[in-house]
């Protein structure tokens, strides 16, 4: 089973994605976090709990939660062992398609464009 948490603070895209993957519930497990410090929390919570970080973190560039960059300042702060090789997929409107971010501080990251539907989650996640 894959873990997937997902950060964004806009209810409608957090519906689109648990929509996408509901058939396939048996194979992924959902967590949500609608705000920077809470996803923050998420991971440290998930590491303690599973001593791994989640399979993929899906965070939104256009949300008010925190930036990306934001979010993996704030990864890097808890100093955990896996945090380079967290697989992080940020979700973008097409204008945001080229966010700045430095590489030195980067784990796996993949852009894709906003709104996630179904057949796009279905190839992010090779089902």
């Amino acid at each position: 089973m894959k873990n997937i948490l997902v950060v964004d603070d806009n209810t409608i895209s957090r519906f689109m994605i648990r929509k996408a993957l509901e058939k396939k519930q048996r194979y992924f497990k959902l967590y949500i976090a609608t705000s920077g410090k809470e996803a923050q929390q998420a991971v440290v919570d998930f590491y303690r709990k599973f001593k791994k970080l989640p399979d993929l973190i899906m965070i939104s560039v256009d949300s008010s939660v925190a930036s990306v960059y934001e979010f993996i300042q704030l990864i890097n702060k808890q100093n955990l062992p896996e945090q380079w090789y967290m697989n992080i997929m940020v979700m973008s409107p097409p204008v945001n398609a080229h966010y700045p971010l430095r590489e030195d501080e980067l784990p796996t990251l993949r852009f894709f464009p906003k709104p996630i539907n179904s057949e796009t989650l279905r190839k992010i996640l090779s089902l």
